[in-house]
């Protein structure tokens, strides 16, 4: 086991200045100067069209174990 450790807690005026003097300045960042360009709908729907497909494939399969979940409560008093 690990010997404990006691700390003197900070002020907080020590740990501004603590942090202000170890702080590396910041510039700020920069925007792009180009204009953002809007994407069609159309090419989004091309782009991510197996989005779309996972989803319907994920909707199906949810809806297959909800049944077979639901069957299985049903059924299986009668089993046991």
């Amino acid at each position: 086991m690990s010997k404990k450790v006691r700390r003197v807690k900070q002020t907080v005026r020590e740990r501004r200045e603590r942090a202000a003097a170890s702080a590396v300045p910041v510039t700020p960042a920069r925007r792009p100067r180009g204009r953002i360009r809007a994407v069609p709908v159309e090419e989004l729907r091309e782009e991510y069209a197996y989005v779309i497909k996972d989803l319907r494939r994920i909707f199906f399969l949810a809806i297959a174990m909800f049944t077979l979940l639901i069957a299985a409560n049903i059924a299986l008093p009668y089993f046991l």
